[in-house]
């Protein structure tokens, strides 16, 4: 038997998804537990080593209930961790129909959820926060930052330096760094490290502007001496916000997708970061310029995260 997940990543999105069940994946495999990625037709990674034993590319859309439950089928998956945001009651109802077992990630909290348990990873998400929903009797609720996973390559090291740390992930972000760089430069004179992947278009626009305070790193596996040097982040609102907490970095994010709205809008009212919203809108330098002014006043957080979140994952899926 297997355990199987259900998500999709190319060069534009996914990213996230794809991280976190590869760390699940990882934590699996150490208990000998065999593991298959059902995936998307255009499913791309050229980032990170996978440890799932098997990748299956659905001929179809990559949320495609019936043809999903088909393979689980042939392949004796008898459990699936659904890692995308179409998982709609019909979805849900289709996979029961075929007797598969189930849990998924959400962020909405609202609707039905029929699975075995539900991970929202928001750092202020609470079993509450399901009053209105329609729940499985027995579904648990794993609820808050502590189902989140990080890289497991991220080192915390003392912060050391003045820079600025600017991440949008790991697909092509649109130039949104490059036009966020653009505008922490004017009125900030110290380090910028742009940390991107090769599929970012941000890296072609911050080397035309020929800053010599600026840093581009492409394809880094570990960012751990990078941020070393920093005492600023900005980062887009998924797997990176939660980074930043672990490390503890002041921070802040915004966000691509509707998904990471709720993430954005916690992180500051917690107070362990300031949301700048939409990141496809245009932003403006003065909010940098506040935050970098009054950077010194911020006193180190304490890390919401403690790395362990894909083992808790993996016990759950193996129960």
């Amino acid at each position: 038997m297997a355990i199987g997940f259900n998500f999709d990543a190319n060069s534009s999105v996914g990213y996230g998804h794809l991280n976190r069940c590869n760390e699940i994946a990882k934590e699996l495999k150490k208990r000998k537990q065999k593991t298959i990625a059902i995936v998307g037709k255009n499913f791309n990674n050229s980032f990170i080593d996978l440890h799932f034993d098997e990748v299956i590319k659905i001929n179809s859309s990559f949320s495609d209930a019936g043809e999903i439950a088909q393979i689980c089928i042939e392949k004796n998956i008898p459990k699936l961790l659904i890692d995308h945001y179409q998982c709609d009651v019909i979805f849900q109802e289709t996979l029961t129909s075929y007797g598969i077992m189930f849990g998924q990630y959400d962020f909405k909290c609202e609707g039905s959820y029929l699975g075995k348990f539900v991970i929202n990873i928001n750092p202020c998400a609470n079993k509450g926060w399901y009053k209105k929903a329609v729940l499985n009797r027995e579904i648990k609720l794993l609820c808050g930052a502590k189902f989140a996973i990080i890289n497991p390559n991220l080192v915390t090291k003392p912060l050391e330096g003045e820079g600025v740390f600017v991440c949008m992930g790991g697909g092509n972000d649109n130039g949104v760094a490059a036009s966020i760089i653009n505008q922490v430069s004017r009125v900030y004179k110290g380090e910028i490290h742009l940390v991107a992947s090769s599929l970012s278009s941000s890296v072609p626009l911050v080397e035309k502007l020929n800053n010599a305070n600026i840093t581009t790193h492409v394809d880094l596996s570990d960012y751990s001496e990078i941020i070393k040097r920093c005492h600023y982040a900005i980062v887009s609102a998924g797997t990176l916000s939660y980074e930043m907490a672990y490390i503890g970095i002041p921070f802040s994010c915004g966000y691509f997708a509707e998904n990471q709205i709720k993430i954005a809008n916690s992180w500051q009212q917690s107070g362990l970061a300031h949301s700048l919203g939409c990141l496809t809108n245009k932003i403006s330098g003065q909010p940098f310029k506040e935050l970098l002014n009054n950077i010194s006043l911020k006193k180190p957080r304490k890390p919401l995260i403690d790395g362990l979140a894909a083992k808790r994952i993996a016990e759950v899926l193996l129960t």
